[in-house]
């Protein structure tokens, strides 16, 4: 990097970091901005495979047995709810695996509902962002940098890629490649993904994933409903503007070959998560990836999430399944039997 364009990158940071947080500006009623969210979320299928639970009840009951009547009640009150609704009383000292993810399970419903709220009544497109922020730190979630995604982050990573679909440009890019990360695309894969590899451009159900190197095989994949519905309305936004399903252009791709595009994708990735607030621990751009394997594996059995990774190897004999390989991508204990048989493959867990 030059001298001149790390001044400039360090410039942008601190601006970021000196940002005056908005509030909003609009006085939102909670229990309208709570329909508003659902049915916000309702219109991209944005709900339909996480499981919440009563994530959303609960927040809600407990701001009005407190009084809360607005957004800003809320998120200004956040930190009371969240201890309310966990019964943990200090909400930054170190608990259990299950009290941590109770913590960030009503703060990222918090956060949902204020993000959601503020796309739909701010007039700045970076408000959602600085609104979320704003929420009070929680203890850190247990698992490593590498873990899967939990369905509640998914809930914010996908208002994230919604607003950005709708801001356009260069956010249009990011929304697509959220999109094939979280349809089982490694984030390296998704600047090699062409509208070629869809099997319908108008409205896609699934997508032909190339593979990365030796490392994982070429294989369809199923998009997940919220991906299909909102990779459909990237391309409506592409030909509205005059282009072609064959000039469509999923996402960045960076310069300076495949090396900067794979940085490139991984870095955009991981940057959707931190902005929305996800940062304890901070997540590898694969976490996505990491959420529909864990899902696959849940819904539909290690083999299939095997063949979702692209590990099934053809050999004379016939396929050859090794299922470690699932649990020591999510990192996950082994539920399964172990590899059955010789296995070649150089595997290097890395943020791909």
């Amino acid at each position: 990097m030059t001298t001149a364009a790390s001044t400039r990158t360090t410039t942008a940071k601190k601006a970021r970091q000196q940002r005056v947080p908005v509030t909003n500006a609009v006085v939102i009623a909670l229990t309208q901005a709570a329909d508003e969210a659902v049915a916000w979320w309702d219109e991209y299928d944005t709900l339909d495979d996480l499981d919440l639970g009563n994530d959303l009840e609960d927040v809600l009951a407990s701001a009005r047995r407190r009084g809360l009547e607005t957004v800003e009640d809320l998120r200004r009150e956040a930190g009371k709810v969240i201890t309310d609704v966990t019964g943990i009383a200090s909400i930054t000292t170190f608990t259990t695996a299950s009290g941590a993810n109770a913590l960030h399970r009503a703060k990222n419903t918090i956060a949902a509902i204020v993000f959601a709220a503020q796309v739909r009544h701010g007039d700045d497109p970076q408000s959602p962002y600085d609104l979320v922020e704003t929420l009070p730190t929680v203890a850190p979630r247990h698992g490593s940098k590498r873990r899967p995604l939990h369905d509640d982050e998914v809930l914010l990573t996908r208002s994230s890629a919604v607003h950005s679909l709708h801001r356009g440009g260069r956010y249009l890019l990011v929304a697509n490649q959220y999109a094939l990360a979280e349809s089982g695309a490694y984030p390296m894969e998704t600047t090699s993904i062409e509208p070629v590899d869809f099997d319908s451009v108008i409205a896609p159900t699934t997508v032909l994933l190339p593979g990365v190197n030796t490392w994982s095989t070429q294989r369809r994949a199923r998009l997940t409903r919220f991906a299909a519905r909102l990779l459909a309305e990237c391309l409506d936004r592409h030909l509205a503007a005059g282009g072609s399903a064959a000039t469509w252009r999923l996402c960045y791709r960076g310069e300076g070959g495949k090396g900067a595009a794979s940085a490139s994708s991984s870095n955009n990735l991981k940057n959707l998560t931190i902005r929305i607030g996800i940062t304890q621990p901070a997540l590898e751009g694969s976490a996505a990836t990491r959420w529909r394997i864990r899902k696959e594996l849940k819904d539909r059995g290690d083999i299939a999430a095997l063949r979702l990774m692209g590990k099934v190897k053809n050999k004379k004999n016939g396929p050859y399944y090794d299922i470690s390989k699932v649990y020591d991508f999510l990192n996950l204990p082994p539920e399964s039997s172990p590899a059955l048989g010789e296995d070649d493959y150089d595997d290097d867990f890395t943020d791909f």
